[in-house]
């Protein structure tokens, strides 16, 4: 909603969606191990909530430790809050400002 409330075409909100979301899944450890990441990669995806997602549900599959999967849950759940604050603020109904 946040990148729908700015982009004006719906070409251009898939084009910023996919500029946004690649990155995060190469760094959040989707299609890598983030053991093979240098430490300021690892570092970095700290800040991304698919890295969080990426935990969880492997901890949850295998049998992970619960106060990892509640971690991420509580992670997920607030960036979950904060972005949507966010959007509820930018989402218009229409372009007229």
């Amino acid at each position: 909603m946040i990148v729908g409330s700015y982009a004006k075409t719906p070409e251009a909100v898939a084009a910023v969606a996919n500029c946004l979301m690649i990155p995060m899944a190469f760094l959040s450890g989707s299609f890598l191990p983030l053991d093979m990441m240098p430490d300021w990669m690892q570092t970095l995806s700290r800040i991304l909530p698919l890295r969080y997602l990426n935990d969880g549900v492997s901890d949850a599959l295998t049998g992970g430790s619960t106060g990892g999967v509640l971690l991420d849950c509580g992670v997920l759940a607030g960036f979950a809050v904060v972005l949507g604050a966010i959007a509820v603020r930018t989402f218009r109904w229409s372009d007229s400002s």
